[in-house]
């Protein structure tokens, strides 16, 4: 078992597309930076032998969130969230033969602190769970772990409506707190 506690900062950029304020329907896509400090525990006991390693480390995302939203009232909203995206790689480091991918999904709540024709401030929850590949090739041996779990994010984002239309720039920062464990491990297609 391992297990990440990750706290990140997260900065998204987005273009958003809202219709007009009458029950309105919002579509977020853009791109996105994660910066996550970890805790590591790796455990295994297997009734004969037992193993524990604990660590601390720091890792990198890059990833495309897609959100989408429901204006349930002027000052809440509700929608889905989607994330996918990969950890990224120390360029210092020899990193031939791995590779990794994530992907997210989730429910969102979000609170409207300020709502002007061209511009509104919000605070969001999110409630998602995550599923992380790691594939790592030596040799001729391929090693592929499956891990997954939930986790929460807290965030405020503006949303900056350009002219009078519908397409507005769209900025996020928060914290997002994961929890990994191995769900699934191959070596060389063996489990």
């Amino acid at each position: 078992m391992k297990k990440f506690l990750s706290v990140i900062l997260l900065f998204t950029s987005a273009c958003a597309i809202a219709q007009d304020r009458e029950k309105e329907f919002q579509l977020r896509i853009g791109y996105g930076l994660a910066f996550y400090a970890t805790d590591l525990e790796y455990s295994y006991n297997d009734g004969t032998f037992e193993f524990t390693l604990q660590d601390e480390d720091s890792a990198a995302t890059s990833h495309v969130p897609i959100e989408l939203r429901y204006e349930l009232h002027p000052r809440f909203n509700l929608g889905i969230d989607m994330r996918f995206g990969k950890y990224l790689y120390d360029k210092n480091e020899d990193n031939t033969g791995q590779s990794n991918s994530f992907s997210s999904f989730g429910l969102g709540l979000e609170g409207v602190i300020v709502s002007r024709p061209k511009f509104r401030w919000y605070l969001g929850l999110t409630l998602s769970t995550t599923n992380l590949e790691i594939s790592q090739t030596s040799g001729t041996n391929k090693e592929t772990f499956q891990w997954g779990g939930g986790g929460t994010r807290f965030y405020t984002g503006i949303s900056w409506f350009i002219a009078d239309g519908p397409v507005a720039l769209n900025f996020n920062m928060g914290r997002d707190a994961r929890n990994f464990d191995l769900k699934d491990f191959t070596s060389d297609g063996a489990s």
